[in-house]
């Protein structure tokens, strides 16, 4: 089997402290991995999210979301998450990418609906968080 490499890109999400980016807060925080399947999941979720606030959750570039752009990022995550518990399915596999050497393939990774709903329920936990505080939520992207 050939070794596929490649270069991850990371994106924290997490809520500001004054109004700038903490020094660290995993307890408040999220992160998704370039290759992760739940970043590839959500994506479709995030054009919209793009679409109806000009804002875009990316790993390659940072985004800031408070007042009305964070209210719509919470409606849209908690419709995704309303959908996510009533599937059936208790995994899925979703495209990450694409594999270019040696040969031209597709990559799928297994996602699960229990972490799809854990970081979706911690990402609205954080939201209210910012609201009652009056801070943001910035995403952080390589």
């Amino acid at each position: 089997m050939a070794k596929i490499e490649s270069i991850e890109m990371a994106l924290d999400i997490t809520i500001t402290v004054n109004g700038k980016a903490p020094k660290n807060s995993k307890e408040q925080s999220i992160s998704f991995e370039g290759g992760d399947a739940d970043y590839w999941h959500l994506y479709p979720l995030f054009e919209k999210l793009v679409k109806e606030t000009g804002e875009m959750i990316d790993l390659y570039a940072d985004s800031e979301f408070s007042n009305g752009s964070l209210l719509k990022l919470r409606q849209l995550l908690v419709g995704e998450l309303e959908r996510v518990k009533a599937q059936k399915e208790i995994q899925w596999s979703v495209y990450t990418g694409t594999q270019l050497q040696p040969e031209k393939m597709d990559i799928f990774k297994v996602l699960t609906r229990k972490d799809v709903i854990q970081k979706l329920e911690k990402w609205v936990s954080m939201i209210d968080i910012a609201n009652k505080t009056n801070e943001k939520i910035i995403c952080l992207g390589d």
